[in-house]
């Protein structure tokens, strides 16, 4: 498995952007409309509520829920309101609580194996 590069690239933001309702333009003028729930590393997207709608003919679609390649995202409007900065340093600041906390629980919960005993 690769290093995790996301705390240092703008995947980072996109993350950070959890939570939010947003607009993505797609490749093939494609406008999907609805609330982020996960971004990974790849930039693939989770969305809920969501809204397509072809921008050649206007039809609009109403799904529940979508994943969405990253690869064929073009762009990812920001929400009006939202401060770049300091909605990655919360992001990064979230994400190093996290993992500071799976830690410590992996840490309690682990215990030495002692000679002879047969469960791992």
């Amino acid at each position: 498995m690769g290093k995790d590069r996301t705390p240092r690239s703008l995947v980072c933001f996109v993350q950070a952007l959890e939570g939010l309702h947003v607009l993505v333009e797609l490749r093939y003028d494609t406008l999907i409309r609805g609330l982020l729930d996960q971004v990974d590393e790849h930039m693939n997207l989770t969305i809920s509520d969501v809204t397509v709608e072809k921008m050649s003919d206007g039809t609009k679609q109403e799904v529940l829920f979508m994943h969405v390649r990253g690869r064929v995202v073009r762009y990812i409007h920001v929400p009006t309101g939202v401060r770049s900065h300091t909605a990655i340093e919360d992001h990064r600041k979230r994400v190093a609580d996290a993992r500071q906390l799976h830690a410590r629980e992996a840490a309690q919960n682990s215990r030495p194996l002692l000679k002879g005993d047969q469960s791992q």
